[in-house]
């Protein structure tokens, strides 16, 4: 009995590792200063399952320089997976968030080894007043900077 248990175990062991050694996380940062003291300031990470998206956490920071001028917009799935629905459709996946009657619809897109992110569809609930998300971010497999349009 004990080493029937003992194989079970090992078996769980070896699926929770493999499972976890194959989540594959992409993560990119962008951040500009401007003369004035203002700056922005975005972010992505996309884990990746299967060669599926699994999560998505996009940031997007603007401070205007004066005090009391900071706005941030920040959405994260890891919060929101029981009301999250994933759709993939070839190269583009599709997010939608019902989140207390507020929806939210995320598009991202694979375009060789790149991420564009459309947060365009991500209802205000996710940010605070004045903040605003830009048109596309954009996370490339291997670089750790963001590229967003339009640029800042």
């Amino acid at each position: 009995m004990k080493d029937g248990f003992s194989g079970v175990m090992a078996c769980t062991l070896f699926l929770a590792v493999n499972t976890f050694a194959f989540a594959e996380q992409l993560s990119c940062q962008l951040a500009k200063r401007y003369q004035d003291g203002g700056s922005v300031s975005y972010s992505a990470n996309i884990t990746l399952g299967a060669g599926k998206i699994t999560a998505l956490y996009v940031n997007s920071t603007i401070a205007s320089g004066a005090e009391g001028g900071g706005y941030l917009c920040a959405f994260n799935t890891s919060k929101l997976n029981k009301t999250a629905k994933w759709s993939v459709q070839g190269p583009l996946t599709t997010l939608m968030v019902n989140d207390d009657g507020e929806e939210s619809v995320v598009s991202i897109r694979k375009v060789g080894s790149a991420y564009l992110i459309d947060p365009s569809g991500i209802n205000r609930y996710y940010c605070g007043f004045g903040a605003e998300w830009p048109d596309e971010i954009i996370v490339t497999s291997g670089s750790k900077k963001c590229k967003v349009s339009p640029s800042p």
